[in-house]
């Protein structure tokens, strides 16, 4: 029968619901609960005297009442709510007119008031409500007081006197009952909360004293952490300020484009290094020709102009291009080799012997890429030899290659190397192209596709429409729109000439 009562008083109660809304929910199921089994006892009694009308009016009570459980377990709360203190209201005025004064049904309104202020927490609510059972009262008492008399005689009267005012008080006692059983377990609840949060605040106290010691050890880390920023600082700008003084020099050592255009007018350079110094290099070195008087011709001289990819690129890749450079002056002035396949051939052993790359070495694939040309002013042909990067012609806006040999210069992989000489008649208005693969090797602004040199080919045949003058700006525009803000890849270097 104790689980029967709680389950009724807990209907429409779920778990997340605030205490306040909980208890409001228990009131009015246990209202309706009392009003339930007062209603059955009155209809029971009232057919034991065969007063149906009495009995019907008094199981309508039990039919709300059903009701309003629905609504709560439906978890219409204010609906179920309105349906009761409307029902109440209108059962008081209607039995008063019906029965009575004598019923003592002002009781009623007393508890109703006491009902409202009960299950509601807004003022708003409560002054309607209280006011609507106040005006009810009132009606009844100017009703009979102005002399009507009742519709309905019952003979029992008196029994149902007493009932009538026995029953609120037994519902203001059950209500206060239930008042101070909620009150004990919320001030149950407040302890254990109040113990819980005692426990986490020792919790919180104990952390915080575990943070402070923490957060002295960070500053200590901090503090050394900035020493050693300073000092990174420091070391990293004494290794920029000699990078770019290495640049100058590297700069020093690099032909001036003047020189160049000396002898070749129509030239440009596209140079971008990926860092301050770079990898790549241009060599450029004008030759007079040796006559002979005994057999009254010339040999060798004329306009030589290479560019070079070095292994690695930034201060080792500078190195090595410091020593392509002074290998190649050499090569031409001293040892007087004016043939470019056999200049290369002389760097290859020349570098080799440098960097000691005879098999014992533990790194033997430095060295370089490169493409050597000799302009013969006089004949106006092109001598050309290349270790793994090609020469581009474009004749009548025709692209013609004439690739490398596979071998690099430097590397002891390669126990022999021969390199091939290209002759080439030139044309007017001939226009050729040597460069690094920095351009190639690029990736795009996505970082998925290089530029490929299928891609550089239709470039260099796609500029034939443009003046000669435009193509070193398209190269670099059409080169830092593919990479966009992608790191760049590889040192660049790219030569024109137009003849």
């Amino acid at each position: 029968m104790k689980n029967l009562w709680q389950e009724t008083i807990h209907i429409g109660i779920t778990s997340d619901m605030s205490f306040t809304k909980k208890r409001n929910i228990k009131v009015i199921n246990m209202v309706v609960a009392m009003v339930m089994a007062m209603s059955l006892v009155y209809t029971i009694s009232s057919l034991a005297f065969n007063e149906v009308l009495v009995a019907l009016i008094n199981f309508s009570n039990v039919i709300v009442a059903l009701v309003g459980y629905f609504l709560h377990y439906k978890h219409r709360y204010q609906f179920a709510k309105f349906i009761l203190i409307f029902h109440s209201i209108f059962l008081f005025v209607g039995f008063s007119i019906l029965f009575g004064e004598e019923l003592v049904t002002e009781n009623f309104a007393f508890w109703g008031i006491v009902f409202v202020s009960l299950i509601y927490n807004k003022r708003a609510y409560i002054i309607i409500f209280c006011t609507l059972y106040i005006l009810a009262f009132i009606f009844v008492r100017t009703y009979f007081h102005l002399g009507y008399q009742p519709f309905v005689q019952i003979p029992v009267i008196e029994y149902f006197y007493h009932i009538n005012l026995i029953m609120p008080f037994v519902l203001i006692f059950f209500t206060l009952q239930l008042f101070k059983k909620e009150t004990g377990f919320f001030q149950h609840e407040v302890e254990l909360k109040n113990a819980e949060l005692y426990q986490q605040k020792e919790e919180i106290e104990t952390q915080r004293d575990n943070l402070s010691q923490l957060n002295e050890e960070v500053i200590a880390q901090r503090d050394e952490l900035e020493d050693k920023n300073r000092e990174i600082t420091r070391k990293n700008k004494q290794i920029t300020d000699s990078m770019n003084y290495a640049r100058r020099i590297q700069s020093a050592m690099l032909p001036k484009l003047s020189s160049i255009k000396h002898f070749l007018p129509e030239t440009f350079v596209f140079h971008s290094p990926k860092d301050i110094v770079s990898g790549d290099f241009y060599w450029f070195e004008p030759v007079q020709p040796v006559y002979s008087s005994v057999t009254n011709d010339r040999r060798g001289g004329g306009v030589f102009i290479a560019v070079a990819d070095c292994t690695g690129h930034g201060v080792s890749g500078a190195m090595m291009a410091m020593l392509g450079m002074s290998s190649l002056s050499q090569i031409v002035n001293e040892l007087k080799v004016t043939q470019p396949a056999q200049i290369l051939y002389e760097l290859d052993t020349n570098i080799r012997k440098h960097l000691k790359q005879d098999g014992s070495s533990s790194d033997l694939r430095d060295g370089m890429d490169i493409a050597l040309l000799m302009f013969d002013i006089d004949f106006h042909k092109i001598y050309f030899a290349g270790a793994q990067r090609p020469l581009y012609l474009v004749r009548n806006k025709e692209l013609i290659e004439y690739k490398g040999d596979k071998n690099p210069i430097g590397s002891g992989f390669y126990e022999t190397k021969t390199f091939t000489l290209h002759e080439i008649d030139l044309l007017p208005d001939d226009i050729i192209y040597i460069c690094t693969d920095g351009i190639t090797d690029q990736f795009d602004r996505e970082n998925k596709t290089k530029f490929g040199s299928k891609r550089l080919r239709e470039l260099l045949q796609e500029l034939q429409k443009h003046d000669f003058k435009e193509h070193e700006h398209q190269i670099t525009t059409i080169y830092r729109d593919w990479k966009g803000r992608n790191v760049q890849m590889d040192d660049v270097l790219l030569i024109g000439i137009k003849f």
